[in-house]
């Protein structure tokens, strides 16, 4: 025979084992198979979402549990099947129902589950998958193998051993299309790049030891003349010195360019040949020989800044007093695209700095000289001062610097290439 019991006022979220027992006249008894059933919360279903994510963080939301008192346990793995004994969780408040999980590795699948703990019972919601984005997600451009004329075509003073002019020939690589941004800086920063060893140099990781770095020159400090930090995510990062510039390209996967690389996409191999060397001149800016050309209908073309003592026209004021965020001229962009290779934030390379190095250099794929004290800095910046007679004098695509590696200053940034 059968029969159907209802089975009432059993508390929420707990747990019964249930059978039935047959009794005869004679007293004989037999019992049933056991059966355990679970008490959800009425109504309620427990639901794990995701929010968003970067290349290091991923941010979750869950159903609000009002049923009285208890706590949540989160749970993750790159495993799945988590559960309340993975080493990576922690115990979240019932007033809560979301959070950010940060410190995880860029482009890695991760499974997440949520735990709700009352007195010795647990619910648990459904296994979430969720995959962080790739580390630092740049916009690359292709530069393509080719010649240049690398060095001064003007005689001009002042830049630091830009001479003799020779033809150099580059194979083709990829550039980022900006200067690297707070933003894209940040990345690196969440993912712990400033406590990983593994992407700095031996004299890099000792001058962030000793100096005690975990954040590029006044971040988020809000210092007058520092656009960096969170408030800024699409201006160029500055403030941080060759060996964080470097940590980062090695982080995304890159590298930073050659002194070589850089000219060459700045400044491209066409053009006129005005010091009858046989080989095209290349471009004395970015966009062109001519400083405020008509492009576009724009004639400012850079973030770069006006003297004080000799008054640019309005026309070519820039409407930037600091950096500006990455991008903001796209008419001043080089033969390849990369945008801001004259002025914004000046930009580290891989080079050690040699006045007399162009005489002495390979003219195929130069990678700067053995050793030095100082590196290349190229493309000038917001600062670099102008004057009206020849406004772009210290924005040449030719024109050399060098710091040390462990300058940080507020008008010094990077960006990245890789090989292709």
């Amino acid at each position: 025979f059968t029969h159907n019991w209802d089975i009432s006022d059993l508390d929420d979220f707990s747990s019964h084992t249930i059978f039935a027992r047959a009794q005869d006249a004679a007293g004989n008894i037999a019992d049933s198979d056991l059966i355990t059933v679970w008490i959800n919360h009425t109504g309620w279903e427990f639901i794990l979402v995701e929010r968003g994510k970067t290349s290091s963080s991923v941010n979750l939301a869950w159903s609000a549990y009002t049923g009285g008192t208890g706590s949540f346990r989160l749970h993750y793995d790159t495993l799945p099947n988590v559960d309340t004994t993975d080493a990576m969780g922690m115990t979240i408040s019932l007033a809560d129902t979301s959070a950010t999980i940060a410190g995880l590795l860029p482009d890695t699948e991760y499974f997440f589950k949520v735990f709700l703990i009352v007195g010795s019972n647990m619910v648990t919601s459904n296994e979430l998958t969720v995959s962080t984005e790739p580390a630092g997600v740049l916009e690359w451009l292709t530069v393509s193998s080719g010649g240049f004329s690398r060095g001064a075509l003007d005689g001009s003073s002042g830049l630091e051993g830009a001479f003799p002019v020779r033809w150099i020939q580059i194979s083709s690589f990829e550039i980022s299309e900006t200067e690297i941004t707070c933003a894209q800086f940040k990345e690196f920063m969440d993912a712990g790049g400033y406590d990983d060893s593994t992407f700095w140099s031996t004299e890099g990781w000792s001058a962030k030891e000793s100096r005690g770095w975990t954040a590029p020159e006044r971040w988020n400090e809000g210092s007058t003349g520092w656009l960096v930090g969170d408030d800024f995510p699409d201006n160029p990062v500055a403030g941080v010195s060759y060996y964080e510039a470097e940590a980062y390209a090695n982080w995304v996967g890159g590298r930073l360019p050659t002194e070589a690389e850089w000219e060459y996409a700045a400044r491209g191999g066409e053009g006129p040949d005005t010091n009858s060397d046989t080989y095209p001149d290349g471009n004395r800016y970015p966009w062109g020989n001519d400083f405020n050309a008509e492009i576009g209908g724009e004639i400012v073309h850079c973030n770069f800044k006006n003297a004080t003592s000799d008054p640019m026209p309005d026309s070519l004021v820039d409407a930037f007093e600091n950096s500006s965020p990455a991008g903001s001229f796209p008419t001043g962009a080089s033969w390849c695209g990369a945008q801001d290779m004259a002025g914004n934030v000046a930009e580290w390379t891989s080079d050690w700095f040699a006045i007399d190095y162009y005489a002495a250099s390979s003219d195929v794929d130069p990678l700067g000289p053995e050793t030095g004290t100082k590196r290349v800095v190229r493309g000038g910046s917001y600062i670099s001062q102008s004057n009206s007679a020849d406004p772009g004098y210290n924005l040449r695509t030719w024109r050399r610097d060098s710091r040390d590696p462990d300058d940080r200053r507020k008008q010094i940034g990077f960006r990245v290439v890789r090989d292709n």
